[in-house]
């Protein structure tokens, strides 16, 4: 048991201070802003929403399908507007083939791809396509 610090105790006030002389010299030569300058929620523009996508998500790999001569699972077939819905629908149909309940997906539209993670572990990869059409509501 440690009776004594080797630490040097805090210092009672701030360590530094400000010179009220500088201080209001910079506050007098900085511009002032307006609030008319400044964007409102009347005034801004309301961002247009992602027009619905239909993908088709074909799996490479999936848990024990697709490796060793067992087939891949059957292709899906979505609408989603966001990566993110896209990547919760792909979580929601790769539940049915793995074990693990912690699943996660990683979809990258930059490459039209992704992987299936289980834990911290790769359970599968997959490609995506977008399917042209028309209507997809």
């Amino acid at each position: 048991m440690r009776l004594f610090s080797r630490r040097r105790p805090a210092p009672a006030g701030p360590a530094f201070r400000l010179n009220p002389a500088l201080t209001t010299a910079a506050a007098e030569a900085a511009p002032a802003v307006i609030a008319a300058d400044l964007p409102s929620a009347e005034t801004a523009p309301a961002p247009a929403p992602a027009a619905p996508t239909r993908y088709r998500v074909t799996y490479d790999r999936l848990g024990r399908y697709g490796r060793n001569s067992s087939p891949a699972p059957a292709p899906l077939t979505v609408v989603a507007e966001t990566r993110w819905e896209l990547g919760a629908l792909i979580i929601k149909d790769a539940r049915r083939y793995l074990a693990s309940r912690a699943i996660d997906a990683v979809v990258d539209l930059g490459v039209m791809g992704g992987q299936v993670l289980a834990g911290d572990r790769t359970a599968g990869t997959f490609t995506l396509e977008i399917i042209p059409g028309g209507d997809v509501r």
